[in-house]
């Protein structure tokens, strides 16, 4: 049930992340719709007990009161379930990706002694659903900062981190091109902050490879090879000042990072955007590296 529950808090607060924007939007076509809403710093918003940092000052998102509903952030309580929240300009979506594990987590395909791949397979294709194992390259996995202070300067965080970026870019477009995902996860395992003792919500590693994969996974289904191949190219050939940093953000317990590179001559994959997502686990006082999120 509190599976269900989680789903259902997601689904509704892709709306409030819309929302919030009230006011402060440019109208055009008839999508939008000016409205008269109220924001309420009086209502706290809790996830399993836990009460969730909604910031202060500017850079507060406390809940919307609107006909009699309430509309809260989606990106802090995704955040304080497990998930994630991304927006996609392009298509105009509030993508929201759920902590909830697959149903094949609970199953031991890794217990074979053999080299035979016995992972579970997606029921439509008959793929595994993950890709196979494979020995990881140590070119690529020196890694992010894994932790940083509640009074890092972000800017300077985010020039520190921005060669591994770069690196780490690359490695996912060879992902996508290739399937091999032997630099991404080394890259991930390097850098992600693996779970926590007192954070059941926290995700470690396993979790950010498996939501890499998905992502790498979605565009090699989607597209011919041929052009992932030429795409990747251009890519691997991009320098360090082709690597765009984006305004980096700190709030009480999370904190982002984000670097975008512009791809020359491909209209779908016209820039790559990465997030290094860090958050202040339960119990801790410090920023930890905790999902390394691509679109």
């Amino acid at each position: 049930m509190k599976k269900l529950l989680s789903r259902k808090i997601l689904a509704a607060t892709s709306v409030a992340l819309l929302c919030t924007t009230v006011g402060a939007v440019a109208y055009a076509g008839s999508t939008l719709k000016k409205i008269e809403a109220y924001q309420n710093a009086g209502i706290r918003i809790e996830v399993d007990g836990k009460n969730v940092n909604l910031g202060s000052g500017a850079n507060a998102t406390y809940p919307i009161v609107y006909n009699g509903n309430s509309y809260v952030p989606a990106k802090v309580v995704a955040e304080a379930l497990g998930g994630s929240v991304q927006w996609d300009a392009g298509r105009q979506v509030v993508a929201i990706t759920s902590g909830v594990s697959d149903a094949n987590a609970g199953i031991p395909y890794k217990d074979n002694s053999d080299n035979v791949s016995t992972q579970p397979s997606d029921t439509a294709s008959g793929k595994p659903s993950t890709p196979p194992a494979t020995t990881p390259s140590t070119s690529a996995s020196s890694g992010f900062s894994k932790e940083l202070s509640k009074s890092a300067d972000m800017k300077k965080a985010a020039e520190d981190n921005k060669a591994q970026a770069l690196k780490t870019i690359k490695a996912y477009a060879k992902a996508v091109a290739t399937g091999d995902y032997s630099d991404i996860d080394a890259i991930i395992t390097a850098s992600v902050v693996d779970k926590l003792e007192f954070d059941t919500f926290w995700g470690g590693t396993s979790y950010a490879k498996e939501t890499a994969h998905k992502t790498i996974q979605g565009l090699r289904d989607a597209n011919k090879q041929d052009t992932l191949t030429k795409w990747n190219n251009v890519v691997q050939k991009a320098s360090l000042s082709d690597l765009k940093i984006e305004d980096p953000y700190k709030l009480e317990l999370v904190a982002s990072l984000k670097y975008s590179l512009p791809v020359k001559g491909f209209d779908a994959f016209a820039t790559i955007s990465m997030d290094l997502n860090y958050s202040v686990p339960y119990k801790e006082t410090i920023f930890r590296l905790e999902r390394i999120n691509f679109y």
